[in-house]
This record gives C-alpha cells, sequence and structure tokens, in this order.
C-alpha cells in the first residue's frame, strides 16, 4: 500500500492547466494513474487523441468538453468517459474554472491530433 501526500505531489502546468499528481507507476500505482486537473477561465486544450479510456468525475466549475465532434457540458458531479481513439477537445467558459479528478490506465498514450508523436502524460508516469 502506498499514500501519496499531498505536500508531496509534483505539479504540473500545461495549456493553461494545473495538474496535480496522485497515483502514477513513479508514485507506487502499477494499472491506474489519476490526477487533480484545474482549468482557468478562457483556458482551452488542443484536440487530442489517447489510446485508453480516460475518465472525469468534475468536482467544480464548467467543462464544454467535444468528443469525436459532439459537444457535452460537463458540471460538479458530473463524469465524462472519453473512450479509446476519440478526438477531444476542452474549454472553460470565460466566467468561471474547472476542477476534475481524471484517471486513465497506466501506460496510455495520447497524441495531438495537429500531429507529432505519441507520449505518456508526465503526470501518468
Amino acid at each position: 500500500m502506498s499514500v501519496v501526500k499531498a505536500a508531496d505531489a509534483p505539479i504540473f502546468d500545461a495549456h493553461g492547466a494545473t495538474i496535480t499528481g496522485a497515483a502514477s507507476p513513479s508514485r507506487g500505482s502499477t494499472q491506474t494513474s489519476l490526477w487533480r486537473v484545474n482549468l482557468g477561465p478562457g483556458s482551452e486544450v488542443p484536440g487530442h487523441i489517447l489510446d485508453h479510456e480516460e475518465i472525469f468525475h468534475a468536482l467544480g466549475g464548467t467543462l464544454l468538453a467535444t468528443v469525436d465532434g459532439e459537444r457535452q457540458t460537463v458540471q460538479a458531479g458530473d463524469t465524462l468517459i472519453v473512450p479509446p481513439g476519440a478526438v477531444l477537445q476542452i474549454a472553460v467558459p470565460a466566467d468561471t474554472r474547472f476542477e476534475a479528478i481524471v484517471a486513465m490506465p497506466v501506460g496510455a498514450k495520447a497524441r495531438f491530433v495537429s500531429g507529432g508523436e505519441p507520449f505518456s502524460p508526465p503526470w501518468a508516469v
């Protein structure tokens, strides 16, 4: 059993998001990566595709998630399940923030629709 203390959790900044690492292989997890994401007002994350499922459980605010062209509004208490291979774009309205707990399997890789090589998000390794 491992406990990742809040004071020891690494913090990452990406695309206007502050990501706090929780469970990952570098922190004792072998099957599931978990992190907390905070997106500021007006934040946008470019279209990307994951090779495994990704799950967002909203804690607060509003997220506009477009999955394979279908736009959904995600708010506190909602859970967004993004299937593997789907194109995901996310944005936060200018008048709110968004906070969620996010999980995906260890070893999952992402790639941006705009190009580039697949990569493992650094907070998930």
